[in-house]
């Protein structure tokens, strides 16, 4: 089955027409996890009901993916004995995960999880990512490697736990499908056409089954020039600044930030997986481009693209523009400064925020951005 089939098969049952990164994203993701190569681990953001969980789950039939309802600090690694399983197999999922993709339809399970259980399954995350995970148990300790991609979808609020656990983001890439749900008379007709839910969920999950099984896997990774740049920018971009819990003071220089080879490995390895089965190099390196702005934390985006439209904008400006409190935007803002991605000039008594050239460009309007 060539991709382009593939495509007319979910256009026909679900609404996608005008959101076409969408499935070429996901399933280049589970083809760049067969290379060796950085593990790419994707992180999907749409509101409810907006078909999200229909495109991801076809993923579910292929033997790369392990679909995981509930991830707690116990999953990875379990103390339970081999003898007490069911099927007398070890009861840990790291090992299960080793060369495939852990697929979570709904990260509601670790958003709505308490906050100390969900540091826990960051932590070993975290770990297992950068290659081994030890747990100590009551009946010893256990020891795993593995390398392994994730593909998490849920809603906006993953943006709010992004920026408890910004460690572990920056281990993900970002991508947040645009689903025009103005377009209502389109939107109807599809559903007025499109069957029983359980019967397109399986011609999805078959086709795209079909498509994963005879696709191949690229000779190598590519590497191409515009990566480096997008890579080395969107490290500052979604950089962390550390603020006293009590006063939210800045308590730390921000002269840390990550070093851009992981970012840069993971685009690389999500472009190859586009070129291998869009053989475009303008598609493949423009869903690069959505994907490295949607990887920025969502209100650093929305202010940075806002002033990028405007040319400069003062604080009470931006703060009407992205619709958050004056003490949210004063921060945002004051983070971007400190981080230099955007500069300041003052014309009177009024401080203008400008975008510095380096960024400016990232933030252009385009269709779908």
């Amino acid at each position: 089955m060539t991709f382009k089939k593939l495509e007319k098969i979910f256009y026909k049952h679900l609404y996608l027409e005008k959101e076409k990164d969408f499935l070429p994203i996901i399933i280049a993701t589970v083809i760049a996890n067969r290379m060796d190569n950085e593990s790419v681990w994707l992180m999907i953001i749409a509101p409810p009901s907006s078909g999200k969980s229909k495109v991801v789950s076809a993923l579910s039939k292929s033997p790369e993916i392990e679909c995981v309802s509930l991830l707690t600090p116990n999953s990875l690694i379990s103390g339970a004995r081999k003898k007490d399983t069911e099927d007398g197999k070890e009861a840990s999922l790291l090992p299960r995960l080793d060369g495939r993709n852990m697929l979570i339809k709904d990260a509601s399970t670790i958003t709505d999880m308490h906050p100390t259980y969900r540091s826990q399954v960051f932590s070993q995350l975290r770990a297992a990512y950068d290659g081994e995970l030890e747990k100590s148990t009551g009946l010893g300790t256990k020891n795993f490697s593995a390398k392994f991609g994730i593909i998490l979808a849920g809603t906006p609020a993953l943006e709010k736990m992004r920026t408890l656990e910004s460690s572990l983001g920056e281990r993900f890439l970002t991508f947040r499908p645009m689903f025009d749900m103005n377009d209502r008379s389109k939107i109807w007709d599809k559903i007025k056409a499109g069957g029983h839910v359980k019967s397109i969920n399986k011609i999805l999950s078959e086709a795209t089954l079909e498509f994963l099984e005879g696709c191949g896997t690229p000779d190598k990774v590519l590497y191409p020039d515009a990566i480096a740049g997008l890579a080395t920018r969107l490290v500052m971009l979604r950089a962390d600044v550390s603020r006293d819990w009590k006063t939210g003071y800045i308590d730390f220089p921000v002269d840390n930030v990550e070093e851009p080879w992981r970012a840069a490995k993971q685009m690389s390895g999500l472009y190859t997986g586009l070129m291998h089965i869009l053989n475009d190099k303008t598609k493949a390196i423009n869903a690069i481009k959505r994907v490295t702005r949607h990887t920025i934390p969502y209100v650093r985006l929305r202010t940075l693209t806002v002033i990028s439209r405007n040319k400069e904008m003062t604080l009470n400006q931006i703060t009407h523009a992205i619709k958050v409190s004056r003490p949210t935007a004063k921060k945002v803002v004051e983070e971007l400064y400190i981080l230099g991605v955007i500069t300041k000039k003052s014309t009177g008594s009024s401080k203008f925020y400008i975008v510095q050239n380096q960024y400016r460009n990232l933030f252009k309007l385009r269709p779908r951005s």
